[in-house]
């Protein structure tokens, strides 16, 4: 029942049978994508046109419907939905990839396979695409094609993503390693924690709130007539920034500012009574960043921040005078690796 009722799903306003150059009956097949990135139908059933061809005579063949449907995820990439009916049982599988043109190919193969089961695959990344789609085990019923009268008003509401869920949000959590110029003597290695959650208002936009903490390594200020004398600093600072977030496909582009507080806190070195102490720090960073998303749940982050001190406390060695004062902007570029979900 399952065969039938896909097969009548796929050929609602076309043709039931269609055969290749070579005279074979092809399978009934349906491809519904957008038209922005994606082939076409008739390019993509000349695709399905030449994979058939290339089975051996002696591959066993089965009677076999498909319907295959492209769309828009939040994150913009393509996500296909493939059903096919064979002898009797339905099936429902999904991939999604940041090309149209690779879900193309697999909803090929797929088809193929489902035609000829011991036909064999000659491209690698549509094999290794389409043996990674994820089946559903109660697989739903495919769409209906959509008649003529429908297509114009269904094809401009296809163009763009579909909204994300209200409500949308997203949690994160990574650890960075960096630069810093500025805040303290010189130049020195810098390390950041952080946690964050991001609001997705719209498909390609986001809100996100981040808590980092930033800690730089200690460096060395010394007086410049007493090479020996002064002191080794370094800072601790927590913070709160808000970022808009351009979200394409597999890159999110976070613009931030926000606080942060903390202290500067150094230990005196060449005096007699050498003591640690610290003063306040308080500034305002501003960054920009590109987050390479290598997966569902897997990121590379780039940020470049600069930071402006709102408290420039010099640090004073007692008895020697002012051995280090925070500049009136600092650097700091960070990568890292983080996880979301």
């Amino acid at each position: 029942m399952w065969g039938l009722l896909l097969a009548g799903a796929v050929t609602w306003g076309a043709p039931q049978e269609a055969t290749s150059a070579s005279g074979e009956k092809l399978p009934v097949f349906s491809w519904d994508a957008p038209t922005k990135g994606c082939p076409t139908e008739s390019e993509v059933r000349r695709r399905l046109e030449a994979r058939l061809a290339e089975a051996s005579p002696t591959d066993e063949t089965v009677d076999v419907a498909a319907v295959a449907r492209v769309r828009r995820t939040d994150d913009g990439a393509y996500e296909l939905r493939l059903w096919t009916a064979e002898r009797g049982v339905l099936r429902e599988r999904r991939l999604t990839d940041v090309e149209c043109e690779v879900l193309a190919d697999a909803a090929v193969l797929l088809t193929v396979l489902a035609r000829h089961p011991s036909a064999r695959s000659g491209d690698p990344k549509a094999a290794r695409l389409a043996a990674a789609a994820e089946e559903r085990e109660e697989p739903t019923p495919p769409p209906r094609r959509l008649d003529p009268s429908q297509r114009d008003e269904d094809e401009s509401s296809r163009h763009e993503p579909p909204p994300p869920p209200a409500h949308s949000i997203e949690g994160r959590a990574g650890v960075g390693l960096g630069v810093a110029f500025g805040a303290l003597p010189g130049t020195g290695p810098a390390l950041r924690v952080e946690g964050a959650f991001e609001l997705r208002l719209r498909a390609r936009f986001g809100l996100r709130f981040e808590f980092p903490i930033t800690y730089e390594v200690e460096r060395r200020g010394r007086f410049s007539d007493r090479p020996d004398a002064g002191a080794d600093l370094h800072l601790v600072a927590s913070g709160i920034s808000t970022c808009a977030v351009g979200r394409l496909a597999r890159v999110h582009l976070p613009a931030c500012a926000g606080v942060e507080a903390g202290a500067i806190v150094g230990r005196g070195v060449g005096v007699a009574e050498p003591r640690t102490d610290a003063v306040a720090w308080v500034a305002i960073p501003v960054r920009g960043g590109v987050d390479v998303l290598l997966g569902r749940h897997v990121v590379l982050a780039f940020a470049l921040e600069g930071v402006f001190p709102v408290l420039r406390t010099v640090f004073v060695v007692e008895g020697l005078g002012d051995v280090f004062r925070p500049a009136p902007a600092a650097l700091r570029a960070f990568a890292g690796v983080g996880a979301r979900w």
